[in-house]
């Protein structure tokens, strides 16, 4: 203000007309002065704007059914208000314009809200509900709880009011927010995706095409303001017609031209800056959000990757177990009591058939798990093509950077396919080591017999009908396993290795008792492990005696009658 009324008593300096300078510096200093007081009179009429944004948001995410139709409409109704308003008073011409209607339309019995912290003059309800996140409460209450058809007209018709894009992307949009609606009401059970974050997706959207109050703030402004000029340039057509006005009332109407100017080139180089500022951060938006989908593809890529391996493993590691207490259980019977041969065979039936009632139990919770993860692929599915059409109408160029990430991610994935190692050979490994385990327990089991029909003394139990039951049965098992076909071993095959000896040469014919203790020699079992595995029953039994406290001593008669193997025992009941 200063700098135009500096350039005006410059003028009246040169020109001679400060006269008339100063009477119009006082009626500008009383029409100023009046203004102040109007809109001091005025602002106590105004309503909060904090407190409007808190109810209208508020209002959006709690009502449901008929509230929810009923806050439709007065939205929609108070937005065609502010918006016949508007167009009424920019299509209606100012020469057709009288006094009274001039003070009627600056009187409107519209609401205004204003708000200390933001810059500007009062806002209307439309400036309001632009600002807030209404619009974006209200569609994703849609997504939760289907519309109804009145619901979706009612809607439309405030997309075409607060968004940009026309009625084609309002109509496309309303569509997308009733498949949403139906895909999200079959999704219950979260395996990957949450809800809350495909419901963030749709929210980003609808605040990305809503239209910026700020923009249609200035607009207003701008055009009321250029309006304002139109008529003071006709004014002063008028004013120079009339002959019989002073040179200085001309002057003062040329003053007031200019400033009105300044003021009207201001005003649009500041909507320039602030429209350039709003596609800026419009554009690091997109920015955002496309690195953002990057990311989660990516890490979404590695968690299944991650989660297949960790499932093979567990199996691989269920399958172990099993195998190694199968194991254990065999080299127990053998040791220990052979009277319990039949109750530890009972036991590990029980335990067979726990283990596939265990088995049958994963497979009915694996099979929900499909089920949930099917339910969910079709929700993330229809997102995917909610996000992918309105990215498309906003930009052509994220399409095209998420097709080379997609074919890009796709192929890493088939070379980490392809990369993928046999477990045959880890099996095969496993299978030698169990057989060598079950050699050197019949290995033992022979060289107890050689203890046994080795006594001599009077109390020896050589013709108990109990330990010749035993032996049988320790023959009896020895036969069912030379009876099982040994597999041909890809690892034997690789290294060009002879195959190991027939298992039918594991062992002897069944002991017979000898009359003397020259006789009573027992042959170890041939080991079909391969040359560089094989195993010496003497130091295996060296080792173990090592273990047990024995300092290679012979053992009498009442030591091998009380013999009871105590510690294989517990380890047994355990």
């Amino acid at each position: 203000m200063s700098s135009w009324l500096r350039s005006a008593v410059s003028r009246a300096g040169r020109s001679g007309v400060a006269r008339a300078v100063r009477g119009y510096a006082d009626a500008v200093a009383h029409h100023a002065g009046q203004a102040v007081a109007d809109i001091l009179q005025d602002r106590t009429d105004y309503k909060s704007f904090k407190k409007t944004v808190a109810r209208l948001e508020e209002a959006a995410v709690s009502c449901r059914g008929g509230e929810r139709v009923e806050l439709l409409r007065r939205w929609l109704g108070a937005l065609q208000d502010i918006e016949a308003e508007l167009s009424g008073s920019d299509l209606k011409d100012p020469e057709d314009r009288d006094p009274s209607s001039e003070t009627d339309i600056s009187k409107a019995p519209l609401a205004l809200f204003y708000d200390a912290d933001i810059e500007g003059g009062p806002m209307n309800f439309r400036d309001v509900f632009l600002y807030s996140q209404a619009l974006e409460g209200i569609t994703l209450s849609m997504v939760l709880e289907a519309p109804s058809e009145e619901e979706v007209s009612l809607l439309l018709e405030i997309f075409g009011l607060c968004l940009t894009g026309g009625k084609e992307v309002n109509k496309k949009i309303m569509d997308t927010v009733q498949d949403l609606a139906k895909a999200l009401s079959n999704y219950k059970d979260e395996v990957l995706v949450k809800r809350e974050e495909l419901l963030e997706y749709t929210q980003s959207v609808i605040s990305g095409l809503k239209r910026n109050a700020d923009i249609m703030r200035i607009d207003a402004e701008t055009l009321e303001l250029w309006k304002k000029l139109d008529e003071k340039e006709k004014s002063r057509a008028q004013i120079t017609e009339d002959q019989d006005k002073s040179s200085g009332n001309i002057s003062v109407e040329n003053i007031e031209i200019d400033k009105l100017k300044i003021l009207a080139d201001s005003l649009a180089n500041s909507s320039s800056k602030a429209e350039q500022r709003i596609l800026e951060n419009r554009r690091q938006k997109e920015d955002a959000l496309n690195f953002r989908v990057k990311k989660e593809n990516e890490v979404s890529t590695v968690e299944k990757e991650v989660l297949d391996e960790i499932a093979e493993l567990e199996k691989q590691r269920d399958e172990l177990e099993a195998q190694l207490k199968k194991v254990n259980i065999s080299l127990n019977a053998a040791a220990g009591r052979l009277k319990k041969t039949r109750e530890e065979r009972d036991q590990f039936d029980e335990a067979n058939n726990q283990i596939i009632f265990k088995l049958k139990t994963k497979e009915d919770d694996l099979s929900k798990s499909i089920a949930s993860c099917n339910v969910e692929a079709n929700v993330v599915k229809t997102w995917i093509n909610f996000l992918e059409d309105t990215w498309q109408l906003q930009s052509t160029y994220n399409e095209q950077k998420e097709k080379k990430t997609w074919e890009e991610t796709k192929q890493d994935e088939d070379d980490e396919a392809s990369e993928k190692t046999n477990p045959r050979i880890s099996l095969e490994e496993e299978y030698l080591e169990t057989e060598k385990k079950i050699i050197i327990a019949l290995s033992i089991a022979d060289h107890i017999k050689k203890l046994f029909y080795s006594e001599q003394r009077a109390n020896s139990r050589r013709d108990d009908p109990e330990v010749k039951n035993l032996i049988a049965e320790i023959e009896k098992l020895r036969g069912e396993f030379e009876s099982i076909e040994r597999p041909m071993l890809s690892i034997e095959a690789n290294k060009s290795k002879p195959l190991p000896e027939e298992r039918s040469e594991l062992s002897p014919s069944p002991i017979q008792a000898p009359a003397t203790p020259k006789a009573a020699h027992v042959d170890s079992p041939k080991s079909p492990m391969k040359p560089e595995q094989h195993l010496n029953p003497d130091n295996e039994l060296a080792n173990l005696g090592a273990e047990l406290g024995s300092e290679d001593r012979d053992f009498s008669g009442e030591e091998i009658n009380g013999w009871e193997f105590d510690e294989l025992e517990e380890d047994l009941k355990n």
